[in-house]
């Protein structure tokens, strides 16, 4: 059986469009799906897409793990509602109707593929998958004048231009997520709509400005025409590894380098500051942080999954007089019962209050996050937007306190329920890294009523 013929699904939505290329063209309707199509003329886009959590999201163990509980747990009501995000064209080519098959489906279909970004044509909503995709031989992308080329037509698209604020929109219909109980349960979009970053008439920051560095090159090695990378005019292209918080925990392209670009990011996306005061009869720690660089709150995406917490130790002659927050890296740290403990997640909850670990059963949120800028006037009150708590020591006075905010995408204990429940392979917990951010790590030893940084 060939790629064309394993989805009847895949020959209707082919029909409209036409099986053959247009004249002139040389991608037929079917090679447009592929990314390997894509490959020979824009090799550096492609090998940033290969390591990325888009591609890698087709295969990855724990969205199919958490797939079929869902499924399981719902009586096969989820249905489309996770797949339709995590493999669009597969959903659209009829190759999958709630992503059970995943596996069987043909791996050009699986993830999100270049065409499930660049056949976009249009969003009707701006969150559950609500993009249109087009049945054309054009190719959307973000530059005002494409070059005519041989493979397939190209035309620009303000849903694709990182420099419109509609192409957050286009990010937005999978990174802005209501469940089938109508609770708004992954709210990036929405956060950034309310932050200086999308408010802001002189520094707008889209999704794309932020998670799709721009350098000068060329968009496409050749236009398949003869004309050559040296002839191809020179354009801002985006880098497309887009870096977040999740990894992959198989063997996967560039996975070292998403490593790497995932450490960068979150080093430089909070600002903290540590301070030890006295009080009467001993001292209090207070820590400030506040959330510099995200231009949505902090963690964001699927926030009930998510573990950011404070370790915060405190010492006098070289012993320990407190501590929170420390937790092994094997350790679940929602379950240390660390009565000081500072962490950062939504917290779900069903139609009894009951607190549950999967979003499909929420009803409910509590949040618990670091809010983005909203202004940059400092005579808004809203300028400070910085969170800040504070631990009293009595009867001792530390000489040193160390601190630190630690990351994990997923909690130990989602992960267990996963491997208990759902068959997920015990690698991926073992495989789950622990983050430790950068600009956090500080340490202070100096007078009372100091802090630090200065």
């Amino acid at each position: 059986m060939t790629r064309f013929t394993a989805s009847l699904g895949l020959l209707l939505l082919l029909a409209t469009a036409g099986c053959a290329a247009s004249p002139g063209l040389d991608l037929d309707a079917e090679a447009l799906l592929d990314p390997e199509s894509c490959r020979g003329c824009h090799p550096v886009q492609f090998e940033q897409w290969s390591g990325s959590m888009h591609a890698y999201t087709g295969i990855d163990p724990l969205f199919l793990a958490q797939l079929r509980l869902g499924q399981e747990d719902t009586n096969g009501e989820l249905g489309d509602h996770c797949i339709s995000c995590h493999s669009p064209v597969a959903v659209r080519a009829g190759a999958t109707v709630d992503g059970s098959n995943l596996p069987d489906v043909p791996a050009y279909l699986r993830g999100v593929t270049c065409a499930a970004c660049h056949q976009i044509d249009s969003v009707s909503r701006d969150h559950n998958a609500s993009h249109v995709m087009a049945t054309d031989d054009n190719l959307r992308g973000g530059i005002l004048d494409p070059v005519q080329n041989t493979a397939h037509g190209s035309v620009y698209s303000f849903a694709h231009d990182r420099n419109s604020r509609i192409s957050s929109d286009t990010c937005g219909t999978c990174h802005c997520v209501f469940n089938k109980n109508g609770v708004h349960v992954e709210r990036t979009l929405h956060e950034w709509r309310d932050t200086v970053f999308a408010t802001g008439d002189l520094t707008v920051q889209t999704c794309g400005q932020c998670h799709m560095r721009g350098v000068d090159g060329v968009a496409a090695v050749s236009d398949g025409a003869g004309r050559t990378a040296e002839q191809m005019p020179i354009r801002r292209i985006h880098d497309h590894s887009w870096p977040g918080v999740d990894t992959a925990a198989l063997d996967f392209p560039q996975r070292d380098r998403q490593v790497e670009l995932i450490q960068d990011e979150l080093d430089t996306t909070l600002l903290a500051r540590l301070c030890v005061t006295p009080i009467a009869g001993g001292v209090e720690l207070v820590v400030r942080l506040e959330n510099i660089r995200g231009g949505h709150s902090f963690p964001s995406g699927s926030a009930i999954d998510r573990r950011v917490w404070l370790e915060l130790i405190a010492s006098a002659d070289g012993q320990e007089v407190f501590s929170t927050g420390v937790v092994g890296d094997d350790e679940a740290v929602a379950t240390t019962g660390d009565p000081n403990l500072w962490l950062m997640r939504d917290r779900h909850f069903d139609a009894d209050g009951e607190p549950v670990d999967f979003n499909w059963l929420t009803e409910s949120v509590q949040s618990d996050l670091l809010p983005a800028a909203t202004t940059n006037d400092p005579t808004d009150p809203d300028f400070y937007h910085f969170v800040e708590r504070s631990w009293p020591l009595y009867g001792v006075s530390p000489d040193r306190v160390q601190m630190r905010v630690r990351m994990r995408a997923v909690g130990l204990e989602v992960l267990d329920q996963l491997v208990e429940r759902a068959g997920l392979d015990p690698v991926v917990p073992a495989e789950q890294p622990t983050w430790n951010l950068g600009s956090t790590q500080l340490t202070w030893e100096g007078q009372l009523g100091s802090c630090v940084p200065y």
